[in-house]
């Protein structure tokens, strides 16, 4: 149950702190002077609770918390008198609008039908706008104006990281951080004071400075992405955090998120709600004293045991050794199947066979992709519950699927796959990412899918890979390009037919990533062709390898070659060619 709004305990014995009266006085006459110059901004004073209510009308003092100071609500449902009102006892409100289309804002026809693309997955009458469009800008200068007009001394605009989705617009993070600037721009000149949204992909300091005065942020914490936002600490400007309850467990919420922000750098100012974002239910916890960032852990190593580069995100938890035996020395591999089959058992199942090769002494490594539906499917199945227990305890790496479209794929609906994954079968080792873009621009879109993984509860480390199907641009995973981007435990950087694999260079940069992070893929080979297949993928350095003679136009991942046997001892074979 969650806590009476101000009660300060709960199941979790979250810590709550109220606003003194004297401090809501100072916010009131800072809020009524407009914040005069040296003068501390009312959103910065320290020791402000806040509120986050967007699910239903907010009036006052019907939906004042005791203790709040801070509240976040939206410009079409809270009057002007309402504001008025809430000024003058102290309170500081801040007007939330969408930077995209709303089927039900009452400027909503003032879109040009071309100015409107994807809708945003999982909010029926919302959809992305081409934010580059000088009437979408106009549509948000006059939000921005009606924000002032009702009284309210900041704006927090939201849905400002459409370049992460399919919005059906070539967006990017330069038109992103150009429409940033734009609002930006047109609330100081409103003279009004504006946060960043999420957007983490964004967050400089430089960027801070000259664009932003607070963050409001959505489960840094779960999803441990608060090391992001740590230039707003480091510039003094104040960062206003919600987690979300899952299932309205809140003493989950508060022995998890509210413990993490006690005392966590950067300090962020932590509430707990439920997704609906009604008055109740409202946890607070402490605001942090903050304190100098910890070190970094290394992020879980790849199966095959190479670390990966340091990551320049948050700290993530501390690895546990990982779930796959450890390599051998030499050329061994590790055999990696995509296994597209439901699980069974019997003569002719193809985890039969699987099963009979683990009992192989001296086998190599092993990992399968689990494929139900072109991802998790739309419910928990508990034959893939114990096959992915089963594969566990054998020491097999179990990855889940999710189809990524080349990037194009709605971000939340591929976020929405992994935690799917991850919450169904806490067991599993890691995410397969297929239909990966070969664009250096959709890199920040695969690395919250990564952040997402490692957020998850559940068995420790866990492997994320990602599925060019040819090579990719080197600032995935090479540690010395410019920007590297080193989320990726292995990627796929060949899936084709022999003949083809036969013709195929390696991109040269790959020469600099460990045998452990490459996997190739080799389907329709031929009789007698894979002892060559093999012998080829450890001259290219592939720490990972399956070789099958399935192939197009079937569904070339749905059985075991009937050479099984021989790929796992080739595979295994610690003898390494002259160029290895």
């Amino acid at each position: 149950m969650a806590p009476a709004a101000g009660s300060g305990t709960s199941g979790g014995r979250c810590r709550c702190r109220a606003a003194p009266l004297r401090l809501l006085l100072a916010l009131a006459a800072a809020a009524a002077a407009g914040g005069a110059a040296g003068e501390q901004p009312p959103w910065a004073a320290p020791g402000l609770a806040w509120q986050y209510q967007l699910g239903e009308a907010f009036a006052w003092p019907g939906s004042a918390l005791p203790g709040v100071g801070l509240y976040s609500i939206d410009l079409e449902s809270t009057s002007a008198a309402t504001v008025a009102a809430m000024r003058a006892a102290g309170a500081v409100p801040v007007c939330y609008f969408s930077t995209q289309y709303e089927a039900w804002r009452e400027d909503a026809a003032s879109f040009a039908p071309a100015d409107i693309g994807a809708p945003l997955d999982g909010w029926p009458g919302e959809a992305w706008v081409d934010t580059r469009s000088a009437g979408v800008r106009e549509i948000m200068r006059q939000r921005i104006a009606r924000c002032a007009a009702k009284g309210f001394v900041a704006v927090d605009p939201d849905n400002t990281d459409g370049y992460e989705a399919a919005t059906g617009f070539p967006l990017s993070a330069a038109t992103a951080l150009d429409y940033l600037t734009f609002l930006s721009q047109a609330a100081r000149a409103a003279g009004l004071g504006v946060g960043l949204k999420n957007t983490l992909g964004l967050v400089t300091r430089a960027s801070v400075e000259s664009l932003w005065d607070f963050a409001i942020n959505e489960q840094c914490h779960q999803y441990r992405e608060c090391g992001r936002l740590a230039p707003f600490a480091d510039a003094g400007r104040p960062i206003f955090n919600v987690e979300y309850a899952w299932k309205g467990d809140n003493a989950t919420l508060q022995a998890g998120a509210c413990a993490q922000a006690v005392g966590s750098y950067p300090p962020t100012n932590t509430i707990g709600k439920a997704l609906a974002l009604r008055r109740l239910p409202w946890v607070g916890c402490a605001l942090p004293g903050g304190g100098p960032p910890a070190p970094a852990s290394p992020r879980p190593p790849p199966p095959g045991g190479a670390s990966p580069s340091p990551s320049p995100g948050p700290a993530a938890p501390p690895p546990s050794p990982p779930p796959s035996p450890a390599p051998g020395g030499g050329c061994g591999q590790g055999v990696g199947v995509p296994l597209y089959v439901d699980p069974c058992d019997g003569a002719g199942c193809a985890w039969t066979a699987f099963r009979q090769g683990l009992a192989t002494p001296g086998g190599p490594r092993q990992l399968v992709i689990l494929n139900p539906n072109n991802g998790p499917g739309a419910a928990k199945q508990g034959s893939y519950a114990r096959l992915v227990a089963e594969l566990h305890g054998a020491g097999v790496t179990t990855l889940g699927y999710v189809s990524t479209r080349y990037g194009r794929r709605d971000a939340a609906a591929a976020r929405r796959d992994v935690s799917r994954w991850l919450s169904w079968y806490p067991e599993l080792g890691g995410i397969f990412l297929d239909e990966g873009s070969d664009s250096c621009a959709r890199r920040l879109y695969y690395q919250a899918l990564v952040r997402r993984m490692h957020a998850a509860p559940g068995a420790a480390p866990r492997v994320a890979a990602l599925n060019w199907g040819t090579d990719g641009p080197a600032c995935y995973l090479d540690p010395s390009a410019p920007g590297a981007g080193d989320a990726f435990d292995l990627v796929v950087n060949f899936e084709g037919s022999y003949a083809s694999y036969a013709r195929w260079t390696p991109a040269p940069w790959t020469a600099g990533v460990p045998r452990e992070r490459l996997w190739h893929l080799v389907h329709s080979a031929p009789p007698g062709s894979l002892a060559p297949a093999l012998a080829l993928s450890k001259e290219r350095r592939a720490g990972w390898v399956f070789v099958t003679p399935d192939a197009l136009p079937g569904n070339p991942w749905d059985s075991l070659p009937r050479d099984w046997a021989a790929q796992l001892a080739g595979a295994a074979d610690a003898a390494c060619p002259a160029r290895g």
